[in-house]
């Protein structure tokens, strides 16, 4: 009988020390495992503001408009870097808020570094002015 008793408990000890404690020992708060983003979206993917003349926008003639980047994966993460191809015509901030400068046409680009990049169309017309447009 001594074998058996000195056996049991060996094979608890081998048992214990071949398990894999890491994820119990990981903090609660440990950051999840970021995806690489393989696309990326803007939305909307057309803004059309106008100039705010005296005083700021309105919600009928607005000055700013906020584009939001979609990326793919849902889950990936990734630092944004947003440009104007033509500051002169509207700029854009690091959030996304895009404001009108002038009159004119540009794109707004949403960049991932090493990875892919996403373009909004951004048109500018002056409130004060008739635009119309024939087809």
């Amino acid at each position: 009988m001594t074998p058996f008793r000195l056996t049991l408990p060996l094979l608890a000890l081998l048992l214990v020390a071949g398990c894999d404690f890491q994820a119990a020992s990981s903090p609660p708060d440990a950051e999840a495992p970021r995806s690489k983003i393989e696309g990326l979206a803007l939305s909307p993917g057309e803004l059309v503001l106008h100039l705010a003349g005296e005083g700021e926008g309105s919600d009928v003639f607005p000055s700013r408009g906020t584009l939001r980047a979609a990326p793919f994966p849902a889950t990936a993460t990734a630092s944004l870097v947003w440009r104007s191809t033509d500051p002169a015509v509207a700029t854009v901030n690091a959030a996304g808020m895009v404001s009108a400068v002038a009159t004119g046409t540009t794109e707004i680009k949403a960049l991932v570094d090493g990875g892919p990049a996403a373009t909004a169309s951004i048109t500018v017309l002056d409130r004060g002015k008739a635009n119309i447009t024939l087809h």
